[in-house]
C-alpha cells in the first residue's frame, strides 16, 4: 500500500502545476485594450467592407494604360453604331470629376463586374441608383446576366433632364453575374454615377457595409477602431496621394477618389471620415484618428509650410467634436449627426520617425510632432495624443509596430515586464505573426496569444492593441496574413481572429498572479558552423572545431573552397586563408560537410582579420537552412558586439549588446563555446560575451479577475506538439462551483488554417467540466489555447 502510495505521489509531483493566486491581483487590464486597425489595404474597403458591388461607380478612377474605362465595357450588339466619352469637370474644391457620355442608334449593354468578380443570393434585393443626364427619351434598363442568362432586370427609363434614377434587382437565382445597364437607343446619355449595393446592409445603412464583414469586426468587441491607416495616411512616396478627409465627406457620387499608391490601386474613399465616426459610434468603440503630419515615404513638408496640415488636423477634431455652430460642425450635423461624435484619440503620423529617413528622420518627425502637439493641445486639450516613437514632448501614447516569426513572440511575452513606468502609455498599433505563418495559420495565432497573455499582465502600461491588416481579398493580398479573409462570395475568419475575439470576450479587469511551470526543454538545436561580414572584406583562418576533446581542422586547403559553400556576396582561398572582398550585405559562406553539419555542443576557433569596410565580422554557427546563430564582432556601424539568431527568416537578439570595435588590419582570436542552453564569446582570449539560447516548451498561462462576473478567469497557451496535463490550482479562493466553463482553440497542427470552406474549424470550442475543489486537472491540448472560468462560491 505504501509503494502504491508512493507510485501515485511521484506521479502527481510530474504533473505541472499552474497556480492562480486569486488574493493577489496585480495591475488592471483596462477596458480599451483591444481594438482594430482598418487600412484600405488589399482592396478592405472598396471590394470589401462597402457594400458597393460596382468597380469605378463614378468613372473617377484613371483611364488605363490599354484605353478602356476601368470596371467598364461597353457592349454593343451586332451592327450598332456607339461612342463614349470621358468627360472632365471640377468641383467647388478644385476636385477633379467625370462622367461617361453614350451615344448610340441601337442596343448597348453598359457592363460592371465588380471587384474580383460579383456574386448575388438568390431572393436577396439589391438597391440600384443611376444619376444619369440626357436630352433625350431613352428607354433603358438594368440587369444582373450570368453568362447568356438574365437573372434579375428592371426598367430604368430616360427622359430628357438630369437626376436620380432608383430601381430595385431581386435575383431569381444565386449566381456569379455581371451587372449592366442596357440601352436601346437611339438616344445619347450621360451618366455620373452607377451604383449598386446589398440592400441588407449592416444596421440597414445606405450606402452601407457589407454585412458578413462588418458582423465579423463587431464579433470582435472593439474598443476602438484606427483609421485610416497606415501607410495609406501618408500616400506612400508622394504626399499628393495621401489621404484627405475632407474629399470623403457628402455624397458618395462627388468624391473625386485618389490613388492609393502604396496599395496599388484607386481608392474611392466610400468608407470616409463621417462613415468611420458613424462605425465607430455604431459598434461602441472609440474611434482613433491618424493625421498626416507632412511626411511621406519620401517627402518632408518644410516647418515653414506646415500650417495647412496642423490646420486640418485641427479642422477633423472640430469636424469630429464641434458645436453645430462651428464651420465643420455645421458640416457634421448637414451630413446628418448633429451630435458631437467624442473623438478623444489622435495619432500624429504613421511610423515617421521608426524607419530612418524611409518615412522621415526622428528629428524631422520631433519637429513636426511639436508643432502639430502644441496647436491640438492649445485648442482640444482633452484630446490625447500619440506618437509613432518616443520623444520625451509630452506624448500620451507611444505606438509601438511588432512584425515577426512566432519564436519572436513566444521569446517577448515578457517584453513589458521590466519596462519602466512613469512615461507615455503603450499602444501596440500594430502587430502579427508574419514569417511561419502560411496564410494566417495556427502557429501564428498561438504566438500572438502567448504575447496578450504578457500585454494583459502588463496592462498598466500596454493600454490598446491592435492586429493588422484587418481584412484581405483573397484575390488581392497585397500583405500576408490578415484577420479576415473574404472574396465576392463568403468570408472567414483566419485562427488569428479567432484568438483576438477570444482574447476580447474573456478580458479580465485586473491581472492575477499567475505561476506558469518551466515544462521540459526540447533537444537543444544543431547545425553547421558559417563566416560572414556586412559591407565590410575581412579574412578567416585556423579553423578548427572541438567536439568533445577531438579537434579537426576544417580550414581549406589549396586554393578551393572545399566543401565551404557561398550562400551570399563572393569567396575565394587566398593565402591559406577564406576571404570575402565583396561588401555585400551580408556576405556568407557556411560549411557544408556533412560530417559537421550537426555540431551541437561544440568549441569553434579561428582567426579572423577585417580588411576595410564599416563592420568588423560574424561567426555563424547551429546553421540550419535560413536559420542560424551568430556572432556580430563589431556590428551596428562597427560599434558593438552581440549574438543574434535567425527563426524562420526573422532576425532576434540573444542578451545584451555590449560596446566593442574592430580594427582594421589587425588578426584577432574567436572562440565560441556552446554547451546547450549556455553560449560563451571569447575575442582574444577574453570573455566579451554569455548568453542562453532558450530552448524551453513553449507553454504559457495568464490570468485575472472578471469584475462584472466575479469568474477567475485562467488562459493557457501550449505551443508544443504534445497535449498537457495539467494541475490548475486556484489558490486565495477557499471555494468555487462545481462546474467551470471551459473554451479550447486548437487544430491539427501548427500549419492548420481555416478556409472558405472550413469557415470556423480553428475557433474557440465551449465545454464544460465537474471540479471538486478549487485545485483539479485539465488538459492542454497540443497547439491549443484553453481559457477556463471558474466562479467562486459565496462564503
Amino acid at each position: 500500500m505504501q509503494l502504491a502510495l508512493a507510485a501515485i505521489a511521484v506521479l502527481l509531483a510530474q504533473t505541472p502545476r499552474v497556480v492562480v493566486h486569486a488574493d493577489r491581483p496585480g495591475p488592471r487590464i483596462p477596458s480599451s485594450l483591444y481594438g482594430v486597425f482598418f487600412e484600405e489595404i488589399n482592396h478592405a474597403g472598396d471590394g470589401g467592407l462597402v457594400a458597393e458591388l460596382l468597380r469605378n461607380r463614378s468613372f473617377d478612377e484613371p483611364i488605363g494604360n490599354d484605353g478602356r474605362l476601368a470596371g467598364w465595357s461597353i457592349e454593343p450588339a451586332a451592327g450598332v453604331a456607339v461612342a463614349t466619352r470621358v468627360v472632365t469637370r471640377l468641383d467647388p474644391r478644385g476636385n477633379t470629376l467625370h462622367h461617361v457620355e453614350v451615344d448610340c442608334d441601337g442596343l448597348v449593354r453598359v457592363v460592371n463586374a465588380g471587384f474580383f468578380g460579383l456574386h448575388v443570393e438568390q431572393g436577396a434585393s439589391y438597391r440600384v441608383r443611376i444619376d444619369v443626364r440626357s436630352n433625350d427619351s431613352v428607354p433603358m434598363s438594368c440587369a444582373f446576366r450570368a453568362g447568356d442568362e438574365i437573372v434579375a432586370e428592371a426598367m430604368v427609363p430616360v427622359t430628357p433632364g438630369a437626376g436620380s434614377v432608383i430601381a430595385a434587382l431581386v435575383a431569381d437565382r444565386s449566381a456569379d453575374v455581371q451587372f449592366e445597364l442596357r440601352l436601346h437607343g437611339p438616344g445619347s446619355v450621360a451618366f455620373d454615377f452607377v451604383s449598386c449595393e446589398p440592400e441588407a446592409t449592416w444596421r440597414g445603412r445606405h450606402p452601407g457595409m457589407r454585412k458578413d464583414l462588418a458582423d465579423a469586426v463587431a464579433a470582435l468587441r472593439p474598443a476602438f477602431v484606427r483609421f485610416p491607416g497606415g501607410c495609406f495616411v501618408e500616400g506612400g512616396d508622394r504626399l499628393d496621394d495621401a489621404f484627405a478627409w475632407k474629399n470623403t465627406l457628402g455624397d458618395v457620387a462627388t468624391r473625386p477618389g485618389h490613388r492609393n499608391a502604396n496599395w496599388g490601386y484607386w481608392s474611392s474613399d466610400a468608407l470616409g471620415f463621417h462613415e468611420y465616426l458613424q462605425w465607430c459610434e455604431d459598434l461602441n468603440a472609440e474611434p482613433l484618428f491618424v493625421v498626416n503630419c507632412g511626411m511621406s515615404h519620401r517627402e518632408v513638408v518644410p516647418l515653414d509650410r506646415l500650417g495647412p496640415w496642423i490646420q486640418d488636423a485641427l479642422d477633423a477634431i472640430e469636424y469630429a467634436n464641434g458645436p453645430v455652430d462651428s464651420r465643420y460642425g455645421a458640416e457634421r450635423a448637414r451630413n446628418g449627426h448633429p451630435e458631437p461624435f467624442r473623438l478623444k484619440l489622435v495619432e500624429i503620423g504613421n511610423e515617421n520617425g521608426m524607419f530612418g529617413a524611409f518615412g522621415g528622420s526622428r528629428d524631422a518627425y520631433a519637429e513636426r510632432y511639436a508643432a502639430f502637439s502644441d496647436a491640438i493641445r492649445a485648442r482640444h486639450p482633452d484630446v490625447e495624443l500619440i506618437a509613432n516613437v518616443p520623444l520625451g514632448l509630452g506624448e500620451d501614447w507611444i505606438d509601438e509596430h511588432y512584425y515577426n516569426s512566432p519564436e519572436w513572440f513566444w521569446q517577448n511575452e515578457g517584453r513589458y515586464d521590466a519596462v519602466a513606468r512613469g512615461g507615455p502609455r503603450i499602444y501596440v498599433g500594430e502587430y502579427a505573426v508574419t514569417s511561419g505563418a502560411g496564410t494566417g495559420n495556427l502557429a501564428a495565432a498561438l504566438a500572438e496569444a502567448a504575447f496578450l497573455i504578457g500585454i494583459e499582465r502588463n496592462g498598466d502600461l500596454v493600454q490598446r492593441a491592435s492586429y493588422a491588416p484587418l481584412f484581405v481579398h483573397a484575390q488581392d493580398r497585397r500583405w500576408n496574413p490578415d484577420l479576415i479573409v473574404f472574396d465576392a462570395r463568403a468570408s472567414y475568419g483566419t485562427p488569428s481572429f479567432h484568438v483576438h475575439a477570444m482574447f476580447a470576450e474573456h478580458r479580465p479587469s485586473v491581472a492575477l498572479a499567475v505561476d506558469v511551470p518551466e515544462l521540459e526543454t526540447e533537444s537543444v538545436p544543431t547545425g553547421a558552423i558559417g563566416l560572414g561580414t556586412w559591407n565590410t572584406s575581412a579574412e578567416f583562418k585556423d579553423i578548427t572545431i572541438d567536439v568533445g576533446g577531438t579537434v579537426v581542422d576544417v580550414t581549406p586547403r589549396g586554393a578551393e573552397l572545399g566543401a565551404w559553400r557561398t550562400t551570399e556576396g563572393e569567396w575565394s582561398v587566398v593565402d591559406g586563408a577564406i576571404r570575402t572582398t565583396s561588401h555585400a550585405e551580408p556576405s556568407r559562406i557556411v560549411l557544408r560537410d556533412p560530417d559537421f553539419a550537426e555540431l551541437g555542443d561544440v568549441t569553434l576557433r579561428l582567426k579572423a582579420r577585417k580588411l576595410d569596410g564599416d563592420e568588423g565580422f560574424l561567426v555563424q554557427f547551429r546553421t540550419r537552412g535560413d536559420d542560424a546563430v551568430w556572432l556580430n564582432l563589431g556590428g551596428w556601424g562597427n560599434r558593438e558586439h552581440a549574438f543574434e539568431k535567425t527563426v524562420g527568416g526573422a532576425k532576434l537578439q540573444l542578451g545584451p549588446h555590449v560596446r566593442g570595435a574592430i580594427e582594421t588590419g589587425r588578426w584577432y582570436d574567436v572562440r565560441i563555446e556552446c554547451a546547450g542552453e549556455s553560449i560563451r564569446g571569447y575575442l582574444d582570449g577574453r570573455l566579451v560575451l554569455e548568453v542562453r539560447d532558450r530552448t524551453k516548451a513553449w507553454f504559457t498561462a495568464g490570468a485575472g479577475l472578471d469584475d462584472p462576473t466575479g469568474d477567475i478567469v485562467v488562459k493557457l497557451v501550449n505551443g508544443t506538439g504534445t497535449a498537457r496535463r495539467i494541475e490548475l490550482a486556484l489558490e486565495g479562493t477557499p471555494a468555487i462551483e462545481d462546474t467551470v466553463r471551459i473554451w479550447t482553440l486548437s487544430g491539427a497542427g501548427p500549419a492548420a488554417e481555416n478556409g472558405f470552406g472550413t469557415t470556423n474549424a480553428i475557433s474557440a470550442k465551449p465545454s464544460e467540466l465537474r471540479v471538486g475543489s478549487p485545485t483539479f486537472e485539465l488538459e492542454v491540448p497540443a497547439h491549443a489555447i484553453v481559457v477556463v472560468r471558474a466562479r467562486p462560491r459565496p462564503q
